[in-house]
């Protein structure tokens, strides 16, 4: 069984090229969380049990026909 050496890796400026393609990338989704953090931080928080909306005494028509 003869086993041939296969190069893995990327040698000469191609690797600088997938280098910084490489940390374009890093750098976006860093962007990204950074700036989803600052979004969800400048939302309104979510309301409290208290303000939820409650449910009706009586089934709805939708309830009623569902049953049936």
């Amino acid at each position: 069984m003869v086993h041939e050496m296969i190069p893995l890796a990327v040698n000469g400026p191609a690797a600088g090229v997938l280098l910084a393609v490489g940390m374009v990338i890093a750098a976006l989704l860093t962007g990204a969380v950074w700036w989803g953090i600052r979004r969800r931080s400048s939302e309104p928080p979510p309301p409290t049990p208290a303000r939820q909306p409650h449910r009706p005494d009586r089934q709805t028509r939708a309830e009623q026909t569902e049953a049936l």
